[in-house]
């Protein structure tokens, strides 16, 4: 893992479809002491539909660009690899509309930018993708479609089958609306939010006064939304004529399971027991019949996971699979997990002397102590030991979804940021890894809506 590179270029340019679309693509080219490498490189893309730079003011009132991608891989051009960003149709500076998300569309545009890119002249063919969220899912929708330069994928935390994931009988469970857009009724509303999009979408290098900047983004005034469709499409055989379909099914990486497993590339899944997507992760795991590896902890959704640091975990996976060196990834137990342990002096379950890492064969484990906790009117009878609260009725519902939970060591349960009002059930599992000192364990908090 030692650094080739000290520096790296930043190219944004417009990738040609075949159907005559383009999309915003930004090129992270490694540099040494100023100058491009000599030879082509192996490469990892981000496919998203998110903002890879944006603009924003600081103090002074002066605009300037701030670069984001997952996981930070934009960093890892100092060992040897390209990073492309390349972002969806309908979104940001890219040409299109993008009607619903993860399409069969979105899929097809994915597996042809992984295998144009794998082609370009600096390039050595080697292509993985890396990301997580909707980053996660653009990743399997590539998957499915076989791209023959595709080596593997790093996936963190997104659904399997989309209905599951996003709903549970009904009713709602996770929501997500980026990146739709206002874009208002009126013309003139159309006009304001198409200017407001401009200012703070960075354009093409060859576009400086955003002249096709804001071509693109009047293209996506056709696009339709995700607020929408969760709110009246929750039914499993829920239609939708933007999908020409049963909506879920459509959407979902399940139904191109098998599609996925026939793709040859190798996938590596991150996942936190605090996420929302916790449970696809697990069944993600269990259903694909590729070489595979999962990392999972107690880790949410959106805050950075610091232990490890997901860019070297990429790395250690990038430099196996798109650069053939043996560093044993694929030979390890193929399960890493994050044991969370209490800090009693600190009173705390982050940070350092909080926890630590087990290597595993299978999930879940066939050991451990597992105590059931159901939130209910009054304490249960009969069970030592077994505390039960009230959530019957109309409850506060936080605010960020998912609600937020803290389960103390002794086996109390406190709920946090309780805004909203909604109908809901919880139960909290516990399961104790360290019966000596009774400190360390995992914890899955999962919600039933009733």
């Amino acid at each position: 893992m030692e650094k080739e590179f000290n520096g790296q270029k930043r190219t944004h340019f417009y990738l040609p479809l075949p159907d005559g679309g383009r999309l915003s693509a930004v090129l992270f080219t490694p540099l040494k002491d100023g100058k491009e490498p000599d030879r082509p490189l192996p490469l990892i893309l981000s496919y998203t539909a998110y903002e890879c730079l944006h603009y924003e003011t600081d103090e002074d009132g002066q605009k300037r660009i701030v670069q984001r991608v997952d996981f930070d891989i934009d960093t890892l051009t100092d060992y040897g690899y390209l990073v492309a960003v390349v972002q969806i149709r309908g979104c940001g500076a890219s040409f299109g509309v993008r009607k619903v998300v993860v399409s069969r569309r979105e899929a097809a545009d994915g597996a042809f930018v992984v295998d144009y890119l794998a082609e370009q002249p600096y390039c050595d063919g080697n292509v993985m993708t890396a990301g997580m969220s909707y980053n996660g899912q653009s990743q399997l929708c590539i998957l499915s479609m076989k791209p023959r330069h595709l080596k593997g994928a790093y996936i963190g935390k997104t659904d399997l089958n989309r209905y599951d994931g996003w709903v549970r009988n009904g009713i709602p469970r996770a929501f997500g609306s980026r990146p739709d857009v206002d874009w208002g009724e009126t013309p003139q509303e159309h006009e304001a939010a198409i200017e407001r999009v401009a200012d703070k979408t960075v354009p093409v290098d060859d576009d400086p006064e955003g002249i096709l900047l804001r071509q693109a983004i009047r293209e996506h005034l056709d696009n339709g939304s995700q607020v929408t469709a969760q709110r009246d499409l929750n039914w499993r055989d829920s239609v939708s004529a933007d999908c020409e379909g049963t909506y879920w099914q459509t959407l979902s990486a399940s139904t191109y399971l098998k599609d996925i497993n026939d793709s040859g590339a190798v996938v590596y899944l991150d996942g936190g027991v605090l996420d929302i997507f916790r449970r696809d992760t697990i069944l993600l795991y269990h259903n694909l019949t590729l070489k595979k590896k999962l990392i999972i902890g107690p880790w949410d959704h959106i805050r950075p996971k610091w232990n490890p640091e997901p860019r070297f975990e990429i790395l250690r996976f990038a430099d196996h699979i798109l650069k053939n060196v043996e560093n044993g990834i694929l030979e390890e137990k193929p399960i890493t997990l994050r044991v969370m342990e209490y800090n009693f002096q600190d009173h705390r379950y982050w940070g350092e002397n909080t926890g630590y890492y087990r290597r595993e064969d299978i999930w879940p484990l066939h050991e451990g102590k597992r105590t059931v906790f159901c939130l209910d009117s009054h304490e249960k009878a009969g069970v030592i030991g077994y505390k039960a609260y009230s959530l019957n009725g109309i409850t506060p519902f936080p605010q960020n979804f998912p609600y937020f939970l803290a389960v103390n060591i002794n086996r109390k349960v406190k709920l946090y940021r309780l805004q909203r009002h909604f109908r809901f059930s919880i139960r909290v599992y516990l399961d104790f890894f360290n019966e000596i000192s009774d400190k360390a364990f995992l914890f899955l908090v999962t919600h039933y809506s009733i």
